[in-house]
């Protein structure tokens, strides 16, 4: 629960705030000086976070969720005032707590400064195995993705209780000791062979399959191993597992297949350091045959490796506008074919992630028509009445 800490005067706290998320510890020092308080008071704004949790940028204001280079001093500033390192806000959940919130934030880690600013909280008194003593932080490390906090939080401390962490973790001798001891429900099991996957912990995932667990188990969003692995380029990984047969065309909760993920990720948010090229190519080799042709993705080495295996469509690409337009005009077979010959757009149809590439967008048809703001294609469908369009 939160604490029961006043919140501040408005403009102290928000310029205490700006001081934080920018990085000047000279003028956050001279204002915790003259106001001791700051590092336990709470925000005036509706989520109650105190100036540790904008440290952990995560959950405040979106255009204070960064985080600079000095992040671990201003982190100690507010620590040596008295910060409360197990503080909640928000809905005052235990995973509201500054640690918890940093460990999910991409922000410190895109900086560098995430395993410091773990070990800062925590040498601070932060609850390293959480609130409920349950582990909490570092599950979440895990399955937001962030390695580099989760061996943070187990240098300092955090218990390795599950052998879906151990096997996050690439922990093979904890992962080998729990299938010992048996006992262990089926769901576990899966968790932790797609958390295996998912980072590239080839030999983890290779014990699994020996014991037994299913290579086409889908857990959430429906992704297999199979698909994770093709996320993040585990080259490796996706070896072992097309040579084990799993499936190349099971499709996840937006109707993607591991192909369609690596499609996805290629074009709307690519990871650092995928050799994309080198993981279609896999998919290619093991047998995966696209429906149809693939649309050029101006990245020169995947388009190659389609050109090679005879996928790549010539012609330009439908895009998300024209697939608005269409639905617009109630051309549900167009809507069809252009889902058909753009696979990725599955993914878009469905999250609504490609509306980037029509923002701002305004007149598109020569009626002068103007695209409502904020919908993705489903909502748009809906809203039109266009019922053959959202039945595509």
């Amino acid at each position: 629960m939160m604490t029961s800490r006043d919140r501040t005067s408005g403009g102290s706290f928000e310029a205490a705030a700006d001081a934080v998320v920018s990085g000047d510890a000279v003028a956050l020092q001279a204002m915790v000086a003259s106001s001791p308080g700051l590092p336990v008071a709470r925000s005036p704004r509706d989520h109650g976070a105190m100036l540790i949790h904008y440290v952990a940028a995560n959950g405040v204001e979106d255009e204070r969720q960064r985080t600079p280079p000095n992040a671990v001093d201003i982190a100690e500033t507010l620590i040596k005032g008295g910060a409360e390192m197990n503080a909640t806000f928000l809905d005052g959940a235990s995973g509201t707590t500054p640690l918890v919130s940093l460990v999910t934030s991409i922000h410190p880690h895109r900086a560098g400064v995430a395993s410091d600013l773990v070990e800062a909280f925590v040498a601070a008194g932060a609850k390293v195995n959480g609130l409920n003593d349950d582990g909490e932080p570092l599950r979440l490390a895990l399955e937001f993705g962030f390695l580099e906090s989760a061996e943070a939080l187990v240098r300092c401390g955090a218990e390795v209780s599950t052998i879906a962490q151990a096997a996050g973790l690439g922990r093979i001798d904890l992962v080998t000791a729990s299938l010992e001891g048996g006992g262990l429900p089926r769901t576990d099991v899966d968790a932790a062979f797609a958390l295996a996957c998912r980072y590239g912990w080839t030999a983890v995932a290779e014990v699994l399959l020996d014991e037994g667990v299913d290579i086409d188990a889908q857990g959430p969003s429906g992704f297999t191993g199979l698909m994770w692995a093709v996320r993040f380029g585990r080259l490796d990984t996706i070896k072992l597992l097309l040579d084990r047969g799993a499936s190349m065309d099971i499709t996840n909760d937006y109707g993607g297949t591991a192909f369609g993920v690596g499609m996805h990720f290629l074009q709307h948010a690519p990871e650092p350091g995928v050799d994309y090229a080198a993981t279609i190519d896999a998919l290619f080799s093991a047998g995966h045959r696209p429906p149809r042709g693939v649309a050029a993705t101006g990245q020169m080495m995947v388009d190659a490796v389609l050109a090679t295996h005879g996928f790549l469509r010539q012609g330009p690409a439908p895009t998300a506008h024209a697939m608005f337009a269409a639905i617009w005009r109630r051309e549900a077979d167009s809507v069809r074919a252009m889902l058909n010959d753009r696979p990725d757009l599955v993914d878009a149809w469905l999250t609504g992630n490609s509306w980037s590439e029509f923002a701002g967008m305004e007149v598109w048809d020569s009626r002068g028509y103007e695209a409502p703001r904020g919908l993705d294609p489903l909502a748009y469908a809906t809203v039109l009445g266009a019922a053959e369009c959202v039945r595509c």
